[in-house]
């Protein structure tokens, strides 16, 4: 049992220091890091968080642009619904009416 809550706690502390950010958010916080002893380790680092930071505001913009889309979409299927499928569209009726007398004077 021990052993067992050894592994979960274990593996919920790697699960934290996934989901808790780095500690560089911003390229300027890697430049101003005095604990970066070689400059290719800092370039490395400086690509890493400038890429990340790009790829987590892409995803963001795609969220929004999602919310935009579904939104017009919704209008605009609500355009067709009033505009196509209202009562008062005596088009359809009017159709649907050659249509039956079409079929009776075939059946006669």
């Amino acid at each position: 049992m021990n052993h067992f809550y050894n592994t979960c706690t274990s593996f919920l502390n790697i699960c934290c220091d996934l989901i808790t950010p780095y500690k560089h958010i911003t390229v300027e916080s890697v430049k101003q890091d005095t604990d970066i002893e070689n400059q290719y380790e800092r370039i490395t680092k400086i690509v890493i968080v400038g890429s990340s930071n790009v790829f987590v505001n892409l995803l963001m913009k795609k969220i929004e642009l999602i919310k935009i889309f579904s939104k017009h979409s919704k209008i605009y299927i609500q355009y067709i619904i009033k505009k196509y499928y209202t009562k008062d569209d005596s088009s359809v009726i009017v159709e649907h009416e050659e249509d039956s007398d079409d079929k009776k004077k075939k059946d006669e």
